[in-house]
């Protein structure tokens, strides 16, 4: 499970695993403690089931206070870049400056980013695979901008796989490393970054449309959740994002969710009757909160003996 935050309300969002094979998440609106995160080492690496954007700020947080330099690799499109202005902004209280790799060849980008770093601030180097062999004279030259005591803090993107042997052996001898998933793999990320963009525009969630988030394999990865939550958020009305306001390939596949609620009806139903009414006992054979299964059989109106409300 991973903590959320979900119109406003604390909780944790539980994953499931269906009979058919599918994932289903169970988001209960109760306050719980975030995980710890433990130290990093040389580089550190984060599974789908840990990849809150959360957890990897903190992760860059311990990283940072020994090193000048993160190295942020994952795959295209994986957030890198969102990532690292995300943790930087929450960081120094302001926005970073963002260079793209290539850019650094013009001697007075190069210029910019030495004095940035000197005066304390903080510069995302994107797409550092886009460079080649010959800009490791002056890449060499801005790491070493970054390892003054009293400079900036450097952040680098790369993207696994790509990019000249001798560019990734450069800036993974300098500082510290941080690998992250694609986000179809990191549903966590879906959730905290869905979270963060819902809050900015001041919207809630409903469940449906949390779940069509969370099951949507996102082949733009970060870019393409960014934008549709945007696009999303300017259609919707009455404080709320809406199925209706997401591309039609995402609706299609939300009408395939509303055989999960049946299903989780039908679960609830048979743990009250096993309890013999006792809502504790049942939350607790259902590993849920008491609060949780009293929402939710007030949202399917069941009462122990009654049926799925329309």
């Amino acid at each position: 499970h991973v903590a959320v935050t979900v119109a406003g309300q604390q909780g944790i969002a539980r994953r499931l695993r269906g009979r058919a094979g599918d994932d289903v998440y169970i988001i209960e609106v109760e306050t719980a403690p975030h995980g710890e995160v433990g130290n990093p080492t040389r580089s550190s690496s984060v599974d789908g089931l840990a990849a809150t954007t959360e957890q990897l700020s903190r992760l860059l947080n311990h990283a940072s206070r020994t090193c000048g330099t993160v190295t942020i690799h994952g795959p295209p499109g994986s957030g890198k870049g969102y990532l690292a202005v995300r943790w930087l902004r929450a960081r120094d209280g302001r926005q970073p400056t963002v260079v793209a790799a290539p850019e650094g060849r013009e001697p007075h980008v190069r210029a910019r980013i030495h004095r940035l770093l000197t005066e304390g601030a903080s510069v995302v180097v994107r797409n550092v695979d886009d460079l080649n062999d010959d800009d490791r004279g002056w890449l060499t030259t801005v790491l070493e901008s970054a390892a003054s005591p009293r400079a900036g803090m450097l952040v680098l993107t790369v993207s696994i796989g790509r990019g000249p042997a001798a560019i990734r052996a450069l800036v993974s001898s300098r500082g510290r490393d941080l690998a992250i998933p694609a986000l179809a793999h990191t549903p966590e990320r879906v959730l905290s970054i869905t979270q963060e963009i819902a809050q900015a525009r001041n919207l809630s969630v409903p469940p449906v449309v949390l779940q069509t988030l969370l099951r949507w394999p996102w082949p733009s990865d970060v870019c393409e959740l960014a934008s549709t939550l945007h696009a999303a958020a300017d259609a919707s009305r009455d404080g709320a994002l809406t199925l209706l306001a997401l591309p039609p390939d995402m609706r299609a596949q939300a009408r395939q969710l509303y055989g999960i609620a049946a299903s989780e009806y039908r679960t609830i139903d048979v743990a009250l009757r096993a309890a013999g009414g006792n809502r504790s006992l049942a939350a607790e054979s259902l590993g849920i909160g008491r609060t949780t299964l009293y929402r939710k059989m007030r949202q399917y109106g069941l009462d122990g003996t009654g049926t799925l409300s329309a």
